[in-house]
């Protein structure tokens, strides 16, 4: 399987369809949810982040995502001492998963992105 087969094969998962259809997501934003799908959700990385992100004033999430980046501008300094490398690319990878989830929220709205949090959940389980 190639690189290229691989990345649409993940894309093609029937939650990630289901999303992509009823939310009438462009093919110009599949790099959002790929990259959440490529490199964040193998663990439970994407789960962390929005767990409860689009629980309470769900028309506000666009804010409570931009406030939550506010503390990932700068990587806290004990992270940036010898041997806390596993901790700075978890902020790192953090900080990313906010970032694809803002994106996708300011073209898509609350709702399409609290689904792509739920797709991405099961996504996991069709493996």
């Amino acid at each position: 399987m190639t690189m290229e087969s691989s990345k649409k094969s993940l894309l093609e998962k029937p939650a990630i369809q289901t999303l992509i259809k009823n939310r009438e997501i462009k093919s110009e934003d599949f790099w959002i949810i790929d990259e959440l799908l490529t490199k964040y959700n193998n663990g439970d990385l994407v789960t962390t982040c929005t767990h409860n992100l689009f629980s309470g004033d769900k028309e506000k999430s666009v804010d409570v995502i931009k406030r939550i980046l506010m503390r990932y501008q700068e990587i806290p300094t004990e992270y940036q001492e010898q041997n806390k490398e596993y901790q700075k690319k978890i902020f790192e990878d953090k900080k990313r998963v906010y970032e694809l989830f803002l994106t996708f929220c300011e073209k898509y709205g609350w709702q399409a992105s609290e689904n792509l949090e739920i797709a991405l959940v099961r996504s996991k389980r069709e493996n």
